[in-house]
């Protein structure tokens, strides 16, 4: 053990890897779980912590008898010294016990979900600076798992293999679109069928009264357009990068929202899930652009995701094992899963004082 690792997690106390499937993340554990409680020692040594996580950019906590929700929320708490903000990005999220702890992003099982940082397609202000993941129920070992990925890697091999779109996404802010349907139609309900993380208006203002989420897209700085029943939302001015401790990084979501083949596993599902789910523009749950109006090719969109997935880094879940992740130096996503499988999420702080 290196001694930077050393005086975040004695030698007495832990024992600290890395892995060769996830070099990026470090993996720490007791060397007596019945000597070491984790939540009182991260409550102790909370500076440290804190640090650790800005340091590391991602670490697993694997073996410490977290078995529940409380254990998981008390957890993150000491180690990042905030309890669980509320989420605030665009995809519906299951709170569970009005705690600040959800269920892990709705997708169909065999749906892969991209390297991202969560809430990039928002403005720094609500961008979390932790977010943590916390296995109940691992999935079929090979399956399920949350990549990471390490947002600096990503953005030198971005720099070097794609300069006029890192000029691009350096020099302008972009305009995010989301799309939010009528609840309880039958159009919504087969979209849902195929895409449960499609939100509808209600999930995500709490009303479908127009003059309510009119009133609250004020109060957000958002601007918007109905489209029949639909309401489509735009968020301007929102950076494609984000600097960190002098270093500007990838920081978007143009290879999520921009929709291709290599998305959708293939031409094959492209096609079908374009027919099926989003056979005109205006259909499309997201969509991306600068702010002067230039659009990103999907050819882009697919070198950036190539890009991104030859830097996906993962491993297997075990029950009770919890993941902390510095949410501007780490990207996170999921790969496809076979059974039961229940990670909860949690977030905190705010990257404002970080963008670029």
């Amino acid at each position: 053990m290196n001694f930077e690792i050393n005086k975040y997690f004695p030698e007495e106390h832990f024992f600290c890897w890395r892995e060769e499937s996830a070099p990026s993340c470090l993996i720490v554990s007791p060397r007596d779980s019945n000597k070491i409680n984790l939540i009182e020692w991260a409550n102790s040594n909370q500076s440290k912590m804190a640090q650790a996580i800005k340091e590391m950019g991602a670490i697993v906590f694997s073996g410490f008898n977290l078995t529940n929700e409380n254990d998981f929320k008390n957890a993150f708490t000491a180690i990042t010294g905030s309890p669980p903000d509320r989420y605030k990005g665009d995809t519906p999220r299951k709170e569970k016990n009005s705690s600040f702890i959800y269920g892990s992003t709705a997708v169909a099982n065999a749906v892969f979900v991209p390297l991202h940082q969560e809430v990039s397609s928002n403005t720094r202000d609500v961008m979390p600076e932790n977010i943590a993941f916390f296995c109940v129920t691992a999935p079929k070992k090979g399956t399920g798992r949350t990549t990471i990925g390490n947002a600096e890697k990503i953005t030198q091999r971005i720099q070097e293999f794609m300069p006029d779109f890192w000029r691009l996404i350096s020099s302008q802010t972009l305009t995010y679109t989301a799309r939010y349907l009528p609840s309880n139609t039958l159009l919504t309900r087969w979209i849902r069928w195929l895409n449960p993380s499609f939100a509808t208006i209600k999930q995500r203002f709490g009303t479908e009264n127009r003059v309510e989420v009119e009133k609250k897209c004020a109060e957000e700085g958002l601007t918007y357009k109905w489209n029949g029943r639909w309401l489509e939302v735009f968020k301007k001015g929102v950076p494609g990068i984000i600097e960190v401790d002098g270093k500007k990084l990838f920081c978007n979501q143009i290879h999520v929202d921009k929709v291709s083949p290599q998305l959708f596993g293939g031409w094959f599902n492209y096609l079908f899930g374009r027919l099926l789910l989003c056979p005109l523009p205006s259909f499309m749950q997201f969509d991306v652009k600068c702010d002067d109006g230039t659009p990103f090719s999907r050819k882009d969109a697919g070198k950036v995701l190539d890009i991104i997935r030859e830097h996906q880094e993962e491993r297997d879940w075990k029950a009770g094992e919890l993941l902390v992740l510095r949410n501007d130096k780490t990207l996170h996503g999921k790969t496809p899963h076979k059974g039961q499988r229940e990670i909860l999420v949690a977030m905190n702080g705010t990257l404002l004082k970080n963008s670029a």
